[in-house]
């Protein structure tokens, strides 16, 4: 993939609809094959419902940003702000709170493209920390996020209905 054909841009709430279906579909195809469908099903109604997303592409707080190749959007990431990473204090802190790309779209640089961005963001507004939280066991995703200098600090419980999953959280400075 050629970096130059990969387009960011932000969300903004006349989108929230387009939000929803990337979100649920990619959400639906990262964790199928290894969760509950009615887990999966029950945690996509109360995260990515209109009124959800919609609330969070009103909040100052919060950024949505999107990749697009070819006029097709393919990955997005959120980034939360002055969010503490559970039972740890970190000064200033800003979050990846999701980045799912499309199973066609991996591997492509889209995911790189997509953190650049969010340490982009985070230095222009002047945050000292980014974090966010992996599954233990997406070897790529950890992979990707060492790369771009996060390192393990800690661990948290991922709760998807009555699946438990033990995710590790990652920091850098920006």
């Amino acid at each position: 993939m050629i970096l130059e054909q990969i387009r960011l841009r932000k969300i903004d709430t006349t989108e929230v609809d387009l939000l929803k279906d990337l979100t649920t579909s990619t959400f639906h195809e990262s964790w199928l094959e290894d969760g509950n469908e009615n887990d999966l099903e029950s945690y996509i109604h109360e995260n990515f419902s209109t009124n959800v997303l919609l609330a969070e592409l009103k909040s100052n707080l919060i950024t949505y940003i999107v990749a697009e190749v070819q006029n097709k959007i393919v990955a997005y990431i959120k980034i939360e702000r002055d969010i503490q990473p559970y039972e740890f204090i970190v000064h200033k802190p800003i979050c990846i709170s999701r980045l799912y790309v499309k199973k066609g779209y991996q591997r492509l640089s889209i995911g790189s493209t997509l953190i650049s961005e969010a340490l982009l963001i985070s230095a222009n507004e002047s945050y000292k920390v980014i974090w966010l939280g992996v599954w233990n066991k997406n070897l790529k995703a950890i992979q990707l996020y060492e790369r771009h200098g996060f390192s393990k600090f800690g661990m948290y419980q991922f709760v998807m209905g009555n699946d438990i999953s033990d995710d590790f959280l990652m920091k850098r400075k920006v």
